[in-house]
């Protein structure tokens, strides 16, 4: 189905429940029985940034994540979620690679005002190209992904590094 002009753009944050009608309408045409889902955001609507940090526990690391956010994240304070995920190994430094994941609350709230409507069990809500990794997997190492757009374009390099 075509995308109706109201929700394109980005704009479905700005009216959750048109994009809930429009799910809706998609799921009951077809058929789909799952309610299990994950949402992606787009490279707009997130910001990702390699960091390092201290070798702690998963609660620490978490607060200590938080904390530090404001320093990287180019959002106003309170506007955003963020998490983050430990990769690879510490460092000759003793610091641990983390990445920093941050979206906009409104759009974050957006999606689960959508799946809520539809009755969908979100399992995760991701960045695209982060999925798009987990799906291509270590089995591709350096390498560049390209998304093409009509009003923007995105390259995401992927680079095994070595610590």
């Amino acid at each position: 189905m075509d995308l109706p002009e109201n929700l394109r753009n980005n704009t479905f944050f700005e009216n959750p429940e048109a994009m809930g009608n429009f799910l809706g309408e998609i799921i009951n045409k077809h058929g789909f029985s799952t309610k299990d889902c994950v949402f992606t955001l787009g490279g707009r609507n997130a910001f990702v940034r390699g960091i390092t940090m201290p070798p702690m526990s998963e609660e620490e690391l978490t607060q200590a994540v938080l904390w530090d956010s404001a320093q990287y994240v180019p959002y106003e304070a309170d506007t955003y979620y963020v998490d983050h995920a430990v990769y690879g190994d510490i460092d000759s430094e003793g610091q641990q690679p983390v990445v920093l994941v941050a979206a906009p609350k409104n759009i974050v709230d957006a999606i689960v005002k959508v799946a809520e409507q539809v009755e969908l069990n979100i399992l995760e809500i991701a960045i695209d190209v982060l999925s798009m990794y987990k799906l291509i997997g270590d089995d591709m190492q350096n390498f560049i992904l390209l998304e093409f757009g009509r009003t923007y374009s995105l390259m995401t390099i992927f680079q095994k590094v070595h610590l």
